[in-house]
């Protein structure tokens, strides 16, 4: 019988405490096994050590045994295992190694993440790559990045430099005048106007380069369909699981866009997702703004993308969509044209989108007002249609200008049918 409350003092979880109870049935299985090797005893013992916390305290993150229907094979296959050894002192020692490995495998992932983030530092292909290395050669250059001292002095002591909330220029030694004589050099060197117009030239090839490499058309054809039946862990897996699948589905629908588009535009200017070294999406867009505004010479396009049903659209997305619409109606100086994607449309919602056509709307966070949105919807599986068979993104916007009228009209279900006919 073993004593719970020494259990739980030697097998802690201070995270999840839940996960103790898991321990202590694997344990007490383990050690009923060891002391009568039967079928029933090691269906048991299989059974307790497919659960997550197990396979995290006691498996390395993986099944602490190879599982095998017979005791035979099981005794054959997991010959070396410790858990198994006659001594149980040993199921203690690998529970605390297996901590500390996923303690470490924790940590590096959130090391990992935090790079990512900092867009310098980008793993792609099992490889750590440092991004723009000629810009980071000239951003430290003469700069000693180490130093002589005491290890008690700086990180194990609280009021070291270590511990300080303190700016990169300053941790880096550099002044106003030397930061910068160090951008003239990154513009000479990637002979721009200005910084910022170099580092943005630098993020849109470097995009476009992963477009092309990572997310073929072949690739984007392959992914919609899956957004359609909800396959969300392979969207993840061949995406990215840094992100929801709703974001996913924003960049995958900005990547589709721009393989329709027959004009030249800053894909990476579009996307309103915040985005990791790896250009890969991290989270949703702001509030504020569309999911995707593309700016051409004389045409504003905003892309409006949503995986919610269409018994939900009238609450999640009607009032967002127009909002976004009129807002960025008021503030482009271009024509704004809207297309609302989804996998399934509300008649309702698409309706009252086209009826905005011949209302006057206010903005909300710009001032001013707007005669009218221009809002059309389309499906995934339409988007997917134009993806086959090339259709331009511009042959659905001479479809909707053929078919609007500056007489108000009264809406009715199916309008969409005769633009679909247009572009199809």
């Amino acid at each position: 019988m073993i004593d719970a409350e020494l259990f739980y003092r030697l097998f802690s979880n201070r995270k999840t405490p839940a996960s103790q109870v898991e321990y202590i049935d694997f344990v007490t299985n383990l050690l009923n096994y060891k002391l009568e090797k039967n079928e029933d005893n090691l269906k048991k013992l299989l059974a307790s050590s497919k659960k997550s916390s197990v396979k995290k305290a006691f498996g390395f993150n993986k099944l602490p045994f190879e599982s095998k229907r017979t005791i035979e094979e099981f005794e054959e296959a997991n010959l070396e295992s410790d858990l198994l050894d006659s001594d149980n002192t040993k199921i203690y020692f690998q529970f605390s190694s297996s901590k500390k490995y996923d303690l470490v495998r924790e940590y590096k992932d959130m090391t990992k993440r935090s790079f990512n983030l900092t867009g310098i530092i980008s793993f792609a292909n099992g490889l750590v790559n440092l991004e723009n290395r000629e810009v980071i050669e000239i951003i430290i250059s003469n700069i000693d990045l180490s130093g002589n001292g005491q290890y008690r002095d700086y990180e194990s002591n609280l009021d070291s430099i270590f511990y300080k909330d303190l700016a990169t220029t300053n941790i880096l030694g550099l002044d106003l005048f030397e930061i910068t004589k160090r951008r003239e050099k990154i513009v000479a060197l990637l002979g721009t106007e200005s910084f910022d117009m170099a580092v943005r030239n630098q993020k849109e090839k470097k995009f476009r380069n992963i477009i092309k490499k990572e997310f073929p058309k072949s690739k984007i054809q392959e992914l919609l369909p899956m957004f359609i039946t909800r396959e969300d862990e392979k969207i993840q897996e061949m995406v990215t699981d840094l992100a929801k699948v709703p974001d996913i589905f924003e960049y995958i629908l900005a990547i589709a866009w721009f393989y329709l588009s027959d004009t030249e535009y800053s894909i990476i200017d579009s996307l309103k997702l915040p985005l990791d070294a790896n250009f890969k999406p991290l989270g949703h867009a702001s509030g504020g703004d569309g999911d995707i505004i593309i700016n051409h010479p004389n045409l504003t396009v905003m892309l409006e993308a949503t995986l919610m049903k269409k018994n939900v659209q009238k609450r999640g997305e009607l009032e967002p969509v127009i909002r976004h619409a009129t807002n960025l109606s008021i503030s482009s100086e271009n024509k704004v044209k809207t297309i609302f994607v989804a996998d399934e449309l509300d008649d309702n919602v698409i309706n009252i989108f086209r009826a905005t056509t011949y209302i006057e709307l206010e903005g909300t966070n710009v001032n001013g007002k707007v005669n009218g949105v221009n809002i059309f919807a389309l499906t995934i599986s339409e988007i997917m249609k134009m993806l086959e068979f090339n259709i331009p993104s511009s042959k659905v916007f001479n479809a909707m200008n053929n078919h609007f009228t500056n007489q108000p009209e009264f809406v009715k279900c199916g309008w969409r049918n005769s633009i679909l006919q247009e572009i199809f």
